[in-house]
């Protein structure tokens, strides 16, 4: 077993010997990282065909990045992180909602995914960084919201733990969270097919523990207060907005 599985495991706590926990390797650095490493130029082409599927045809990934755009609603002045930002699609439509009067920070564990991110036209006040969204390298507070698109299934429990307590961490008390996963729609074939889909890939497992554990669940776990819960692209994906408390002490 590797050394960050062991420590994952320790900050899992009572969750960590839980009896369903999926216990696999550090995915989100050892493997995510070098999986990505291979697959970053095929990612948008292979974003843009899932959606036209899972979303209405063409557009259907803008009409989705949007929807995430809308539920985050960046203002003027703002500061936002992008943990997990990956090729940066979703990151740059933020920026320009912020039309250069606030930042955001996209935070990226696999250097190749950063690299076709940092080829795109980048609006003003935005930056990509290359770190670990388990332990981003700013002041508990610095940030006034927190994006999660699409990477918690990814990982094992005890990391997606150890990501969302981040993303507490960073955002300032009344600060928000907008946490975008995976959803089984309501409409059998629909179902199936999303099922049908993830059994392929290596990340089932840790698909459907998050599934079976709640998205919902896991970010009011780790202190958040959850807003509203909307469904969006058909219902394959589900958003969950949350609000840290403004009774929290901001940790450094």
């Amino acid at each position: 077993m590797m050394k960050a599985e062991n420590e994952e495991a320790r900050a899992g706590g009572a969750d960590a010997n839980h009896a369903n926990r999926v216990v696999l390797p550090d995915h989100y650095a050892a493997v995510y990282a070098r999986i990505y490493d291979h697959l970053a130029r095929f990612y948008d082409p292979f974003v843009r065909s899932a959606l036209f599927i899972m979303n209405g045809g063409f557009g259907g990934e803008r009409r989705w990045r949007e929807d995430i755009v809308d539920l985050i609603d960046p203002g003027p002045g703002e500061h936002l992180v992008d943990l997990c930002s990956g090729t940066g699609t979703l990151t740059i439509l933020m920026a320009e909602k912020l039309k250069g009067y606030g930042e955001i920070t996209g935070i990226e564990i696999s250097e190749a995914q950063l690299r076709v991110a940092n080829r795109k036209h980048l609006p003003p006040g935005l930056t990509f960084v290359h770190g670990d969204a388990r332990h981003a390298t700013y002041p508990g507070g610095h940030f006034d919201k927190a994006v999660i698109c699409a990477a918690l299934h990814e990982m094992p429990r005890e990391t997606r733990k150890m990501v969302l307590a981040e993303a507490f961490r960073l955002v300032r008390p009344g600060g928000r969270l907008v946490a975008v996963e995976h959803n089984i729609p309501g409409e059998w074939h629909k179902a199936l097919f999303i099922n049908a889909f993830e059994y392929l890939t290596p990340e089932y497992p840790t698909y459907k523990d998050l599934l079976e554990s709640g998205l919902q669940n896991e970010v009011e776990a780790v202190g958040f207060s959850t807003l509203e819960v909307r469904m969006t692209a058909s219902e394959y994906f589900q958003m969950v907005l949350a609000e840290k408390p403004d009774s929290c002490d901001t940790s450094p």
